[in-house]
């Protein structure tokens, strides 16, 4: 990205997705990474990323699991996942919307998160996936400084029906 010009033209977060951590959080229940990918750890890559004069940036979800994978979810852990992310230098945080089996509103779950984070010494954007669910266009820059607001950009034209276009802000019903 810095040898392609990218960084000069503001491309300066390179943000991981799902499936960077392991199935399991460890014996003292911490998020890790998968070492077979990442065999340096989170922190390694992160100090690399910084190195090259970019921001660094990872992926949870807010509830058990994440989407892809079945790897852990931050539900539960939030205080202890922001402290072990921002721990590896982490300068954004994607939390998507899976996993959640919990009745609690999406406003009080990434709030969870949003106070995790202004609880550590580093200072994290924090993206909120709630796919446009839970009118997130009313509370989200309230929680984060990004929010999604419709859903994933896949082929929803192979979709028939209303669940071609996704839920979302300006999306018809």
């Amino acid at each position: 990205m810095v040898e392609n010009g990218l960084l000069e033209l503001g491309y300066d977060y390179v943000a991981l997705d799902d499936c960077w951590s392991t199935t399991e959080r460890d014996s003292n229940g911490h998020l890790q990474a998968d070492t077979k990918k990442f065999p340096n750890g989170m922190k390694a890559v992160a100090d690399f990323v910084h190195a090259h004069g970019m921001k660094f940036g990872l992926y949870t979800s807010v509830g058990d699991e994440t989407c892809k994978g079945k790897r852990p979810g931050s539900y539960g852990h939030f205080e202890d996942d922001a402290k072990t992310l921002t721990s590896w230098g982490i300068d954004m945080i994607k939390m998507d919307h899976c996993g959640n089996k919990h009745n609690v509103t999406d406003q009080e779950l990434y709030g969870n998160m949003s106070a995790a984070l202004n609880h550590t010494d580093r200072p994290v954007l924090f993206s909120l996936c709630s796919w446009g669910l839970d009118n997130v266009w009313e509370w989200g820059a309230n929680i984060a400084q990004m929010y999604r607001i419709q859903m994933d950009h896949l082929p929803f034209w192979k979709l028939s029906g209303k669940r071609s276009a996704g839920a979302g802000y300006g999306q018809g019903t």
